[in-house]
Formats: structure tokens, C-alpha cells, sequence
């Protein structure tokens, strides 16, 4: 299980935290390629994708582990499809999601993220990423 640390983002508020790291997403990863190990699924972040910024602020957890989404796209495991709601379709012309979960050890303690793929009609995907506090 890979370790990480938010020791770079101490003393960062929730808004600036999600500005970094949008931009090292928009940087390091637009238009590549990735292969789920589990499941052999391939994960194409296309040049249009981007994190769904419509949350305004971004935790340390959730931020250092997109970091790394490379690495979390290869090893993720596949749990689910999801239908989207009525808004989904009509907003985002969203066809369903990939749902995945990943596991990790964020400075010692062990958190569950869910990643949500988004596939609209036009074929591109837009992800989502939800850290669970329940583990």
C-alpha cells in the first residue's frame, strides 16, 4: 500500500490547494493514457477532461492523491457502473460512470477514496474523486 504525505501542503487553504493542483492535473496528465491493472480497463484522460471544480475547495488528502492519479488509475479496483441522474444527462450529457476505489496510507492512517469516471455522449471523460472517512 503506497504511502503519501500532505507535508507539502501545510499551511495551504482549501482554495489554494485546489488551484495547484488543478493546474499540475492540467499540466502532467491531459491526454494520456493509463491501464487498470485489476480489470484491464484503459483510461484515456483526454485534452477536454478536468477535474469537476464545481466543489470550490480541495483537502490535503484528496489533493496529494490526485497528484499521483496516474499511479491511482493503474491500481484502482473496479467496483461498479453508475447510471446518471436526469441532471447529469441534461447538463453533462453523461452516458454513466466508472466507479473505483483505491486505498492508501495518507501520513500513517489508512483512507479510501472513490473515483468516479464520468462518460458523456461525446466520448470524453471527466473524473471525480471522494475521500472516505470511515475507514
Amino acid at each position: 500500500m503506497k504511502n503519501y504525505s500532505t507535508a507539502m501542503f501545510a499551511g495551504k487553504n482549501k482554495a489554494e490547494i485546489r488551484d495547484y493542483v488543478q493546474n499540475y492535473f492540467t499540466n502532467n496528465f491531459q491526454g494520456k493514457l493509463f491501464v487498470n491493472k485489476n480489470k484491464n480497463i484503459v483510461i484515456s484522460i483526454n485534452k477536454d477532461s478536468r477535474r469537476k471544480t464545481a466543489r470550490p475547495l480541495m483537502s490535503k488528502e484528496k489533493a496529494i492523491v490526485v497528484m499521483d492519479i496516474d499511479n491511482v488509475l493503474k491500481n484502482c479496483i473496479y467496483t461498479n457502473w453508475g447510471n446518471p441522474k436526469p441532471s447529469h444527462i441534461k447538463n453533462f450529457g453523461a452516458k454513466g460512470f466508472l466507479n473505483f476505489q483505491y486505498k492508501c496510507l495518507v501520513d500513517g492512517v489508512i483512507k479510501s477514496f472513490r473515483i468516479s469516471i464520468m462518460i458523456k455522449k461525446n466520448v470524453t471523460f471527466q473524473y471525480s474523486l471522494e475521500h472516505n472517512d470511515k475507514n
